[in-house]
């Protein structure tokens, strides 16, 4: 029999009817032994009383053939009464004999009958282990598959994370792409705009003008960023800070630091510091002094200047 192709129902039904068999058959059997035994008592019994000579009175039997009765006297027995005798006397033997093999085979019986208990007990504990196992391999199987369910959510969230990254990468490589034509269209006007004007320079007098409207006036840090990769601008970046130097105001760095952004004001300059709403007391001291050498300095966001007290001069390219 292919017993592990057999549903959990089948084998539960099987089961439950051997065991049935098993104990009726075990309950006949007990009946059986019991009524060997109660008519093999009787069949002794009722021997033993047709064997039983020795009443008070009646003659005794003698080993040697004799009877006797109660006055010691000799009777001769007749050899009916001596054959009958000794039929009588092989009968009880054999019910004797027989009696005790009842017994013996009652107990063998009894035996079996205890050994197909336990063995019922056994299937009956076995059975329910096997559906105990049943209902954790189910229990498993289940959780198997929530945990592939929530492994292929998590794969299906990873990909459209991926997806969203590519497309933000490329969003970011279009957009630096059109940052870099910017650049260089940037650079190719402040190359033809130069070509047109010139570099720009201070005169002497209007250093002199510088020197003299910073006189009496608050001064502080200042730092000078210039457009990066621009030679007109670097070069005009340090000339104002040689300026600063001469007012008096504390230079943060000694050359210009470069800086890049996309406008322009018409001068080619602006200043800015951290908190425009409350700007350092040198502020307007830079507006003014830069206002004196004919140079507008609108205000701007700070790219370099790290601290509160320190005000950024951005040089760009003149419009």
């Amino acid at each position: 029999m292919n017993l592990p192709s057999w549903s959990e129902h089948a084998l539960t039904t099987v089961n439950s009817a051997a065991t049935v068999i098993g104990i009726a058959a075990a309950a006949l059997a007990l009946l059986s032994i019991g009524i060997i035994y109660f008519t093999g008592t009787e069949l002794g019994a009722r021997i033993k009383m047709k064997a039983d000579v020795l009443r008070p009175g009646s003659p005794v039997l003698f080993g040697n053939g004799e009877r006797r009765n109660g006055n010691d006297a000799v009777i001769t027995p007749s050899p009916v009464d001596t054959t009958r005798l000794a039929e009588l006397q092989t009968a009880l033997t054999s019910a004797r004999k027989a009696e005790e093999s009842k017994g013996s085979r009652l107990a063998e019986l009894d035996a079996e009958l205890t050994k197909a208990r336990q063995a019922g007990e056994a299937t009956i504990a076995r059975a329910a282990q096997l559906q105990k196992d049943l209902t954790n391999a189910h229990q498993s199987e289940e959780g198997k598959a929530a945990r592939l369910a929530q492994l292929e959510k998590q794969l299906a969230e990873t990909r459209r994370s991926d997806e969203t990254r590519a497309s933000r990468v490329a969003q970011l490589e279009k957009e630096l792409a059109l940052a870099r034509r910017s650049v260089d269209q940037a650079n190719a006007q402040t190359k033809e705009v130069e070509l047109k004007q010139g570099p720009r320079r201070i005169a002497p007098e209007e250093r002199a003008q510088f020197r003299e409207t910073a006189r009496g006036l608050p001064t502080g840090k200042v730092i000078v960023s210039a457009f990066f990769d621009n030679q007109e601008t670097h070069d005009f970046g340090a000339e104002i800070l040689s300026l600063l130097k001469d007012a008096g105001f504390d230079v943060v760095e000694r050359t210009p630091v470069n800086f890049f952004t996309t406008s322009r004001p018409s001068s080619g300059i602006r200043i800015g510091c951290q908190d425009m709403t409350n700007p350092p007391a040198h502020f307007a001291t830079v507006r003014k002094v830069l206002a004196a050498v004919g140079l507008d300095a609108p205000d701007t966001t700070v790219v370099n200047a790290d601290e509160p007290d320190v005000v950024e001069i951005q040089i760009t390219p003149r419009q």
